[in-house]
């Protein structure tokens, strides 16, 4: 998706939903409004009959009804939505949307919150650059716990030089 938004996040600027909303014969056309490091707002209309088969995303997702109705389905679960409903949905849960009339809604995804993992900064901290070793979370999971520990374990060589021990 390589549409410029229509609000420069640096800038403030205020939008008409309705006028920007538009619709086309028997089909679903999005617009992004707003595109950030961290999210993304996206304005939809749908014509009456159209849908988005059951799909997965990896943001957490707000969604506003601003006009008309809708069914989405929520692990399997439909749900009537009609204008004036909000709905949140969490990272990875199955969904799909059908508009039983013609129908627009405002999406707003979101990036989870990256956790940062303790181990990995103060190994990171400790070694100098050049011996810096980064080992992913998936990584140190198939790891022995006394392989962790040495990979953690941070050994003086030398003047002034400090290496991570790798054995």
């Amino acid at each position: 998706m390589n549409e410029q938004p229509l609000i420069d996040s640096g800038c403030e600027k205020v939008l008409s939903l309705p006028v920007e909303t538009q619709y086309a014969p028997n089909g679903i056309v999005s617009r992004t409004l707003l595109r950030t490091a961290n999210s993304r707002t996206v304005l939809f209309g749908f014509a009456e009959g159209q849908e988005l088969t059951e799909h997965t995303s990896t943001q957490h997702a707000l969604i506003q009804i601003l006009s008309g109705s809708c069914e989405f389905s929520l692990a399997g679960v439909p749900r009537n939505l009609k204008a004036g409903d909000l709905l949140y949905m969490p990272p990875n849960l199955p969904h799909a949307v059908k508009a039983t009339e013609q129908f627009s809604m405002l999406l707003t995804l979101s990036k989870p919150a990256r956790i940062p993992d303790p181990a990995l900064k103060i190994q990171t901290a400790l070694a100098p650059k050049k011996h810096r070793r980064r080992v992913s979370a998936a990584g140190r999971a198939r790891m022995s716990a006394g392989a962790r520990a040495r990979l953690a374990r941070v050994k003086g060589k030398g003047k002034g030089k400090r290496r991570l021990s790798m054995t």
